[in-house]
């Protein structure tokens, strides 16, 4: 699993985002390349104007790993992870005026991803994701059961953890059966951070009217 924790904030005067990650990637905002200090481990892009910006993640080579728009208001802070090549917004701080006429920065909760067309946006709070390393370990699991009704008893089990789309994906993959599947995708529909990225599910059903009652469980 590849991951980062980029942390986007925004000064009194001007917006400012700042992303800290590996040297092996480059950051753009609005597709402006933002050189990366090597020293802290950070690209930061300053004197931005408050509103919409898209934050992408690219190789070196320029391939696209991740792109994300959000908006952004004055003095707002946002926290994301990069968990198995998906931004993931994980904490939003937001301004809160004090008795003195300043303004200060009140931390939040975790955020969920925001399931409306058109980016990530602050909806209501929630979890991460299960870590690739224990996703791993429990798709080992189930690839070493021999019975479907076995495999669906160890997906159950976990029914209280959240996924990403590619790691929904790859549990539908230990199911020979198009109903199996189904069952999974309707078990798991409340625990995906990224139910945008339904698609990434549609290779695991034959038939477009599975692929249309799929999608409708992550609206």
């Amino acid at each position: 699993m590849t991951s980062f924790f980029a942390l986007l904030a925004l000064s009194s005067s001007a917006a400012e985002i700042r992303v800290e990650t590996y040297d092996h990637v480059r950051v753009l905002v609005d597709d402006t390349p933002i050189p990366l200090v090597t020293e802290s481990h950070a690209a930061r892009a300053t004197d931005l104007v408050a509103g919409e910006h898209v934050v992408s993640i690219v190789t070196k080579a320029g391939e696209l790993l991740a792109n994300r728009r959000f908006s952004l208001s004055v003095e707002q802070k946002l926290r994301l992870a990069w968990i198995d090549d998906t931004l993931v917004l994980t904490r939003t701080e937001e301004p809160e005026p004090d008795p003195l006429g300043g303004a200060g920065i009140a931390p939040s909760n975790s955020f969920s991803l925001d399931r409306s067309v058109g980016g990530l946006g602050l909806v209501s709070p929630g979890p991460y994701a299960m870590p690739q390393t224990d996703f791993d370990t429990l798709r080992r699991e189930l690839e070493r059961l021999e019975y479907r009704t076995k495999k669906l008893d160890r997906v159950q089990a976990e029914s209280g953890s959240y996924f990403t789309m590619k790691q929904l994906s790859a549990l539908l993959k230990q199911f020979e059966f198009s109903d199996d599947k189904l069952d999974v995708a309707r078990m798991l529909a409340g625990h995906v951070v990224d139910p945008e990225n339904v698609r990434e599910l549609d290779e695991q059903f034959n038939f477009s009217t599975t692929r249309d009652e799929v999608r409708q469980l992550f609206q």
